[in-house]
């Protein structure tokens, strides 16, 4: 709804995607940990790859949502 006075405000940013590493902290529902933060994410992300628990996860956030790329290998 519109009062005639949009036009003195800036049209809002388009969503910036960014991207950070995760540690999946719980498979069902999905659960992960963003690096830095105390606590895992509270929000189901979508995967495009298989996880396991402690998994390192690289993560895109693209506005409110957040989309698992892949997995880094962990050498043996």
């Amino acid at each position: 709804m519109s009062d005639g006075l949009d036009f003195l405000l800036e049209p809002p940013a388009p969503p910036v995607d960014t991207y950070r590493w995760a540690t999946v902290t719980q498979l069902d529902p999905i659960r992960i940990r963003l690096d830095g933060d105390p606590a895992p994410v509270e929000s189901e992300p979508t995967t495009l790859c298989p996880l396991q628990v402690g998994d390192r996860a690289w993560v895109q956030i693209h506005g409110r949502m957040m989309i698992i790329l892949g997995v880094a290998e962990v050498p043996q």
